[in-house]
């Protein structure tokens, strides 16, 4: 049995799979199922399937959170991003970022990314246009019932989420890096002025958080297939 912290991480996504699963009469993630089903070798009967069961575009919907949206959130947004295309996932996800206060957004323009995060981004290869297209925006509560994770920096953005989302209910919110086991806040670089180890702390916890959402919920998509090979 895994540990209390694990479980409630885990818990938020699965709550997703099933309540989409009682909603659409097949699993929420069509597209999450056409990845892991062809990983797990059911067969090309069975994308098939999957792919003409479910017309609806749906997707696992991650807001990443810090103060400003300027910094920490975006790198976090723009690398997983990065991410999921890499591991041909693209199309199972929608993935934003937001803000906690209006620090950077004047009446009502969002400022655009900080040039140092981009320039820290860069560096490792990921140079991307809708980077040039973001703009700071502050989160709502009508985010916390879009999106099925809602993933903040440091202890003050998950108190600052739960302000804003009126509680957190449904167990959304959660600690980027306690997905890797680190249980400690993204040190906000706008401050420290690293931007290094910001972002080698970002990635950690963004490769967590993926290998988090296909290996937990691996069998659960796995028994989709089988059934649906049986049709």
């Amino acid at each position: 049995m895994g540990s209390p912290r694990k479980q409630s991480v885990n818990g938020a996504f699965h709550q997703h799979v099933v309540r989409n699963r009682i909603n659409t009469g097949v699993d929420g993630m069509a597209h999450m199922n056409l990845h892991l089903v062809c990983t797990l070798k059911t067969g090309l009967k069975t994308l098939k399937k999957l792919a003409s069961q479910e017309q609806k575009n749906i997707m696992i919907k991650v807001l990443f959170i810090c103060h400003g949206n300027i910094c920490r959130s975006c790198m976090a947004e723009f690398y997983f991003k990065e991410l999921v295309e890499k591991n041909g996932m693209a199309d199972c996800f929608e993935i934003a970022s937001a803000a906690t206060h209006t620090d950077e957004i004047w009446n009502g323009h969002g400022s655009p990314m900080y040039p140092d995060a981009v320039d820290e981004m860069k560096r490792r290869g990921i140079d991307r246009p809708d980077m040039k297209l973001k703009h700071a925006r502050l989160m709502t509560r009508q985010d916390y019932a879009r999106y099925d994770l809602l993933i903040g920096m440091d202890g003050e953005n998950l108190f600052d989420m739960k302000r804003i989302a009126g509680g957190d209910p449904d167990h959304k919110i959660h600690l980027l890096l306690d997905y890797d086991g680190k249980h400690r806040s993204v040190a906000d670089p706008w401050y420290t002025g690293d931007f290094v180890t910001a972002m080698n702390d970002i990635a950690a916890g963004c490769d967590a958080l993926y290998e988090n959402l296909i290996s937990h919920n691996a069998q659960v998509l796995k028994n989709e297939g089988e059934t649906l090979d049986k049709q």
